[in-house]
């Protein structure tokens, strides 16, 4: 699926994963333009997005609609981030979406994100951190001292 710039794609979304039924999902790159925002699908699960661009950027969290009286927190950090903690057998457990620039930016961009990250997770040892979403990593040909693994 290529965006989720509407609640059909959404719907859809759903539909096609129904079959696995997993407990969270950590999305990126939705496209969505509204402010931050809950949805209870007329499925399952519960989604839940921030973007600000239409058709660029935007993340989201799905969950299972069994995790709904645990969500603890959520933390709409901005139209690349967001975060929020549920309670999981007396556990805290952290899920953040993220969705890093990718390599045409200039590096204060991606500096930025990594600020982001370590600004609004929690440092509670209790709380199990759980990061995912698109990095944009790209791998290029090695220069100077850098590892020899890395090729063209």
């Amino acid at each position: 699926m290529r965006s989720m710039h509407s609640s059909e794609k959404i719907e859809e979304l759903v539909a096609e994963l129904e079959a696995y039924r997993l407990d969270a999902i950590l999305l990126s790159e939705t496209w969505r333009h509204e402010p931050a925002k809950i949805w209870e699908t007329q499925h399952n699960p519960i989604f839940m997005g921030a973007g600000r661009y239409k058709n660029k950027h935007g993340v989201g969290i799905m969950l299972n609609k069994r995790w709904k009286k645990r969500i603890i927190d959520t933390d709409y950090i901005n139209e690349r981030a967001i975060k929020t903690t549920i309670l999981v057998n007396r556990q805290l457990i952290e899920l953040m979406s993220v969705y890093f620039p990718h390599s045409k930016y200039a590096d204060h961009h991606v500096e930025k994100m990594y600020r982001n990250i370590e600004k609004h997770m929690t440092n509670n040892k209790k709380c199990i951190p759980i990061i995912g979403g698109d990095f944009n990593a790209e791998l290029g040909p090695g220069k100077g001292t850098e590892c020899k693994s890395v090729g063209k």
